[in-house]
């Protein structure tokens, strides 16, 4: 069937459906009735949840939904269908299942922190990341130093401390003292890292060692996550989560819902009443 031909694009709800490649997004279908204009920027928008969504492991779909609208992107086909409230994704979902994968974003924006030390982490953190072979970081963290064994976002401690997350509270506690934070990177007789730890380890802003479930708490810091090494994903999901909350200016029941290619959930995340982001 071909796309002209989809019940989607008569049904209820239906506003535009959009192609998108790395030269641009462009209209395929649009209701006489809609706001071209609207719709257009709804659309890129669209897009970059897609993009924040596409570096979880699996993802290839995102639906958005506050009350006054519901958006679907996807990497199969390269598609954007755009809706209010009522549109019927279930209509649209299985007419994209066996198209192509387009080719996935490659670049994703990194989260900037207010907080000082958060920033200083994260920066630390993407280094760590970016080690292709195994090196040895020597953390100065005011008067204390640090030596982790990293590579490809796992790490060791070596010594000046038992924990991850000790590592990152000592950070936090210089910053506050005003102290200075520098490291240095120097090659490592070792082979390679056992991996004792992850850059999530760092990140997480409480003294539990142990993988959880994603909790970012209000002030957009880590409160829990599972064990992640790559900085990619930490900063889509920080992405999806900040998305949630500008999507409907924090209003309840504004949710981002990630599948993947097979149409399984990789990630739901709701707005509360409280305004904070749920995920699951």
């Amino acid at each position: 069937m071909k796309i002209e031909d989809w019940p989607i694009l008569n049904s209820r709800g239906f506003l535009a459906l959009y192609s998108f490649e790395e030269n641009g997004v462009f209209p395929v279908n649009v209701s006489g009735s809609a706001d071209v204009a609207l719709l257009g920027q709804r659309a890129e928008q669209s897009i970059d949840l897609l993009r924040a969504a596409s570096f979880l492991p699996g993802a290839s779909t995102i639906i958005a939904r506050t009350d006054s609208r519901t958006s679907v992107a996807t990497l199969k086909g390269g598609l954007v269908c755009e809706g209010n409230q009522s549109l019927n994704v279930g209509l649209f979902l299985p007419k994209v299942r066996d198209l192509e994968i387009v080719t996935a974003p490659t670049d994703i924006e990194h989260p900037a922190f207010d907080d000082v030390a958060e920033q200083a982490i994260w920066h630390i953190c993407a280094r760590i990341a970016r080690c292709e072979v195994p090196r040895v970081f020597v953390l100065r963290i005011g008067n204390n130093e640090v030596s982790i064994l990293a590579k490809r976002g796992w790490f060791d401690v070596l010594n000046g401390a038992e924990t991850a997350t000790e590592i990152g509270q000592m950070i936090r506690d210089a910053v506050a003292a005003g102290n200075e934070i520098a490291y240095s990177i120097g090659e490592s007789d070792e082979d390679e890292p056992r991996g004792d730890y992850a850059i999530s380890n760092l990140l997480v802003v409480n003294d539990i060692d142990e993988p959880s479930e994603w909790n970012i708490a209000p002030d957009g810091k880590i409160a829990a996550c599972p064990q992640e090494g790559s900085i990619d994903v930490i900063a889509g999901m920080l992405n999806l989560r900040n998305a949630a909350l500008k999507l409907g200016n924090g209003e309840p029941n504004t949710s981002l819902e990630v599948r993947a290619k097979d149409n399984a959930i990789v990630a739901k995340l709701r707005v509360d009443d409280a305004g904070h982001v749920n995920i699951v």
